[in-house]
């Protein structure tokens, strides 16, 4: 009953565009954050091109945010932190994907993550427990092998 009343809230929320009167705010936000990252001033138009982008990438993730939140299944970002080491899931390859290491070359990998960049999507099992399997893995920045 309560995930019927659940999605069926999920339902008009969609209908209203409720959720979206923030996007435009929200949009802003990260022009504004990646406003250093810009190598040199662009030009109106591309201004205008680089507003229309951010801001549909932020109306993409509220209806991929829906989507989600309309499944009955459990979704879970799990983030693997500095401890997480390769003899766990993450050297196996299972949770994340290393794609740097931190300040070396990729043979320098001591196996420890330095941080995450993006956290990996797990779709729960249906026993409600810890089984599952991972849709998308974690993309991982590891760090340089120490010599004692």
């Amino acid at each position: 009953m309560i995930g019927d009343w659940r999605l069926l809230t999920l339902d008009c929320a969609e209908k209203l565009n409720y959720s979206s009167t923030g996007l435009a705010d929200v949009a802003a936000i990260i022009r504004l954050v990646l406003e250093p990252l810009r190598a040199s001033p662009s030009s109106s138009a591309g201004e205008k091109e680089v507003q229309v982008k951010v801001l549909r990438l932020c109306q993409d993730a509220q209806k991929f945010r829906l989507i989600m939140r309309r499944s009955k299944d459990v979704f879970r970002c799990l983030v693997p932190g500095p401890r997480d080491r390769s003899q766990s899931a993450v050297g196996r390859g299972e949770l994340a994907e290393p794609v740097a290491v931190e300040g070396g070359a990729p043979g320098q990998a001591s196996g420890e993550i330095a941080y995450t960049l993006f956290g990996a999507l797990f779709k729960q099992g249906t026993d409600g427990g810890c089984s599952g399997r991972v849709l998308e893995k974690a993309t991982v920045i590891l760090k340089p092998y120490r010599r004692v």
